[in-house]
C-alpha cells in the first residue's frame, strides 16, 4: 500500500489536534458506494495495518473526515459524483490538511485529471491492487 503511505505523508505536516488525539495515526475513512468494492478495499487496508471506517454517504464522510488521517473516495453513481465530493472536501478549510485519494477507472485519463483538479492528492485505478 505504498500509494496510501504516500498520500498519508502528503498533507500530514500538521499533526492531529488534541481533540482528535484518540484517532490512530493510521485511520482511513473509506467512502465507497459499492459494498463489494468497499469490502475488498477495507480488507486490503486492514491487512496492511490501517484502521478503516467505512461509509457510503458523502454527507457522513464530510462530517467524519476531520477525524481521519486519509479519505479514500470510491463512488460510482449516486447523487454526487466522486469529483464533486472531493471538491467539497477541499473547499472546507477545516479539512485542508486531510489527504484525499480517489479511486477511478483505470482507462479514464479525463477522470483522473478531474480528480487532481478537484484537489485529490492521488488517484488509484479500480480495482485496487494490494501491491499499490
Amino acid at each position: 500500500m505504498a500509494v496510501v503511505s504516500s498520500a498519508l505523508r502528503s498533507r500530514s505536516a500538521n499533526p492531529p489536534s488534541p481533540a482528535r488525539g484518540s484517532v490512530p495515526a493510521s485511520t482511513i475513512l473509506l467512502l465507497a458506494s459499492d459494498a463489494a468494492s468497499a469490502e475488498s478495499t477495507a480488507t486490503i487496508l486492514t491487512g496492511a495495518g490501517y484502521t478503516v471506517t467505512r461509509t457510503a454517504s458523502p454527507d457522513e464522510a464530510f462530517a467524519k473526515a476531520a477525524d481521519h488521517q486519509l479519505v479514500i473516495i470510491d463512488l460510482t453513481g449516486g447523487p454526487k459524483s466522486a469529483v464533486e465530493v472531493c471538491r467539497d472536501l477541499r473547499a472546507a478549510p477545516a479539512l485542508a490538511s486531510v489527504p484525499v485519494m480517489c479511486v477511478g477507472d483505470s482507462e479514464d485519463v479525463e477522470e483522473r485529471i478531474a480528480f487532481l483538479e478537484a484537489g485529490a492528492d492521488d488517484v488509484v485505478a479500480r480495482p485496487i491492487d494490494a501491491r499499490e
